[in-house]
């Protein structure tokens, strides 16, 4: 079974995909490490339209400079360009899993419902979707600022307090996208506002169930 985690960022997929990976004892991979594979395959010319966030966090290494200067609508736009620009590599992994049998988790924000629901129906059959996302632009900042991840990007390319809740309605405008395409595919869908940890256990005991 491929146990397929999508949703925003900053809604707990890393979370959920670990504490799944400890109950199944099976590994899990972030989709951003394949998709950081397909970028170097993907001329200099061409990188950054099709892969513009990563471009401009490269460009300027700073969460303030993305946040002041691209809406919070704008930068989804720019998840939804790397998604297309990956999501061939990642369909194709999928794939080649469920034909071989294997039992693992994949996460990121380039799981999407739409992208899923075109897979063909005998892939569909092994794969176990969960989208999750938050709406609480005041829960999402607090969260982010009581993160205690090792290496967490936000943290370590944030100087700007004011950062903190651009990034918070990002997350929420992004929750609004997932949400509308779960229920619009039939996809297994999560709230994770509130009791994070108790959201977590949640979703993890669907998966398995």
């Amino acid at each position: 079974m491929i146990y397929l985690i999508g949703g925003s960022p900053r809604c707990g997929k890393t979370t959920v995909a670990k504490r799944l990976a400890v109950k199944l004892h099976i590994p899990w991979f972030p989709a951003d490490y394949l998709a950081s594979a397909v970028s170097q395959y993907i001329s200099e010319e061409e990188r950054a339209d099709k892969f513009p966030l990563s471009n401009i966090r490269k460009q300027n290494n700073s969460n303030d400079f993305l946040y002041s200067n691209y809406s919070p609508s704008e930068i989804v736009k720019f998840y939804e360009i790397q998604t297309e620009t990956v999501w061939p590599g990642l369909k194709a992994f999928i794939e080649y899993a469920v034909h071989d049998k294997q039992d693992f988790i994949l996460e990121g924000y380039q799981i999407q419902p739409k992208l899923l629901s075109q897979l063909d129906k005998e892939i569909q059959k092994d794969i176990r979707p969960a989208f999750l996302y938050k709406k609480d632009i005041l829960d999402i900042e607090a969260g982010m600022k009581n993160s205690i991840e090792s290496g967490d990007w936000l943290i370590a390319h944030t100087k700007e307090d004011s950062t903190f809740a651009k990034v918070a309605e990002m997350v929420s405008v992004f929750g609004d996208k997932t949400a509308n395409e779960a229920k619009e595919y039939n996809m297994p869908l999560f709230n994770m506002d509130g009791n994070f940890s108790e959201k977590v256990e949640e979703v993890v005991n669907v998966l398995i169930t």
